[in-house]
């Protein structure tokens, strides 16, 4: 052994005494190392460190292939092989790392690894401050644990809490989610990740697309909340808007409020409410499953018992459906709408309507306490004191059924228990029919005839063809005809041995002018939608997001090639 070796191997035994047994506990403590030297040129502060290095600090062990230490500034430079253990929770790894001891500050760069039990932080360079425990980047890095991979330029996260937080370019990818945004926050414990600005959430591959620009969403569970600027879109053509979504993905539930609006690209419908529930049919094979109502907040309203395995959708608090398939948009408003599709057949739908129902279309408008309609045999019941107006004519009775033409228009309108017709001669006077039973007949659009059955009566407004009063003919039969141009009354047949009395002007005894349930119910008719509550429906309205398509495929993929690297 030469001079040289003698002097910085007896150099270094002093300086490890020196650091055990003077600096305390406080100062960093240099544990170990197999050599010691000096370089006075090069570094004149610094003990030069060589071969398994190990450093000691406030419960932080650090080693390392050799290390520049300044032990006046209570600081190192490490190089090759960087180890840094805090206890049995975290391990730090890298190429190089600086160390101060009096901030307690780490800085590390070259391959940086973070390991916190499942959670793992890679990074190319990281700063670690132990005295408020956070770990942070701004030249990209990745976190992932068991359910969940992250990836930003920017990003923050604190072993402590379990908290992290991600700016930039943001990237997760879940088992059957992932998200992009530019700000995101995450707890590796809860597995709870929250958004803000604008931000795009794709699940199972695409199937469903969540636009919002502020919300959480729940990784492990699958469900959450969106609060501004929000809209689901299904690859199915439904589409979910309202001020705040709560969702629950596995078990494919949705609850809009506040201004929410539910349309149907495919069926060319769209349904407004104060709030809309919504099922995608998917509770079947998640029966196990249940909503945790009390974490999602959700108002003490939920969706009908026992509505099947198909689509369902339930508003509330005055809801309105638009049904804008044909040249004429429908309109019509309710307390409560419920519709369930079909899972097999989407095109099969069933629609309820319940609770000061009123409808509205260019041709016909009508009112009741509710409706129910079928698509499959293309009928719709309406119950409660049901009414119609088609031209100047009003249809009343105990109960109705309209049967649906190809164009969605009624082609056929059946009045059962009770039926009364009036009509309006624009001249102050109403003609009136009424019975057991009345058929009305449409045709372009138009109530071209009606028929009653059944102890059928008419009263009649005989005139001129100059518009000169006659009088009024009140008659009786078994069935009557009512032939209809040009929204009035041109023609009334009563078969067989009808009889009727006419009556002048003059000359018509008290009462005699009306029949037993006529009602002229003008000022309840809806005249345009918005007497409807129809407001503004904006079933084609987009909202705008800042992400671009590229992004969105890319998310997509993302989550695919996750999803496969499972199964291997």
């Amino acid at each position: 052994m030469t001079w040289k070796s003698k002097i910085a191997y007896t150099t270094a035994a002093v300086a490890l005494a020196l650091s055990q047994s003077v600096l305390g506990v406080n100062h960093v403590r240099l544990e170990h190392a197999e050599r010691l030297t000096f370089d006075q040129d090069k570094l004149p502060d610094a003990q030069v460190l060589m071969d398994n290095v190990r450093f000691s600090h406030d419960g932080a062990i650090m080693t390392c292939d050799s290390a520049h230490f300044f032990q006046g500034d209570d600081s190192f430079d490490a190089f090759g092989h960087i180890r840094m253990n805090q206890g049995d929770t975290i391990r730090v790894s890298g190429e190089i790392l600086h160390y101060d001891g009096i901030t307690r500050h780490a800085r590390l760069k070259g391959n940086v690894v973070m390991i916190n039990g499942n959670t793992t932080l890679k990074t190319d360079s990281l700063d670690y401050d132990r005295n408020a425990d956070i770990g942070y980047y701004d030249t990209g890095g990745t976190l992932y644990d068991e359910d969940n991979t992250l990836t930003s330029m920017w990003g923050e996260y604190s072993p402590r809490t379990k908290t992290a937080k991600f700016k930039n370019n943001v990237r997760l990818v879940g088992k059957t989610a992932a998200m992009q945004t530019n700000n995101l926050d995450y707890n590796t414990a809860s597995k709870i990740a929250a958004v803000h600005g604008n931000s795009i959430i794709i699940h199972d591959e695409g199937s469903t697309v969540i636009y919002t620009e502020e919300g959480w969403f729940d990784t492990k569970n699958e469900n959450g909340e969106i609060t501004k600027a929000n809209k689901i879109d299904r690859k199915d053509g439904k589409h979910l808007r309202g001020n705040v979504i709560r969702y629950d993905s596995r078990r494919g539930e949705s609850w809009a409020m506040k201004d929410a609006v539910l349309w149907d690209d495919d069926n060319k419908t769209s349904l407004n409410g104060s709030y809309i529930y919504y099922f995608d049919g998917k509770a079947g094979e998640n029966d196990s499953l249940k909503t945790d109502n009390k974490k999602l907040r959700l108002p003490p309203v939920g969706p009908a018992k026992g509505h099947g395995d198909g689509d369902y959708a339930e508003a509330y608090f005055r809801a309105v459906v638009k049904e804008y398939s044909g040249s004429d948009t429908l309109y019509l408003s309710a307390d409560t709408i419920r519709m369930i599709q079909n899972e097999v057949d989407t095109a099969q739908r069933t629609g309820w309507a319940i609770g000061d129902v009123r409808m509205y279309r260019a041709d016909i408008q009508g009112k009741c306490d509710s409706i129910i309609y079928h698509t499959q045999d293309s009928i719709a019941k309406m119950m409660g004191s049901p009414v119609i107006w088609s031209d100047s004519t009003q249809i009343t009775g105990e109960w109705m059924e309209a049967q649906m033409g190809e164009n969605k228009k009624i082609k056929e309108l059946r009045v059962l228990g009770w039926a009364a017709g009036t009509m309006d001669d624009a001249k102050g006077k109403f003609n009136q029919v009424e019975g057991k039973k009345l058929t009305g007949y449409v045709k372009n659009n138009k109530l071209d005839y009606v028929i009653v059955d059944g102890n059928a009566e008419s009263i009649y407004w005989a005139r001129e063809e100059d518009g000169t009063m006659i009088g009024m003919n009140r008659g009786a039969s078994s069935k009557l005809y009512v032939y209809i141009k040009d929204g009035q009354m041109e023609r009334l047949v009563m078969t067989p041995n009808g009889s009727g009395t006419l009556y002048p002007e003059d000359q018509i005894p008290e009462d005699e002018d009306m029949l037993k349930h006529y009602s002229w119910q003008s000022e309840a008719r809806p005249r345009t939608p918005a007497d409807v509550n129809a407001g503004d429906v904006m079933a084609e309205t987009e909202i705008k997001t800042s992400v671009e398509p590229a992004e969105k495929q890319s998310a997509k993929k993302a989550v695919k090639k996750k999803r496969n690297g499972k199964k291997k």
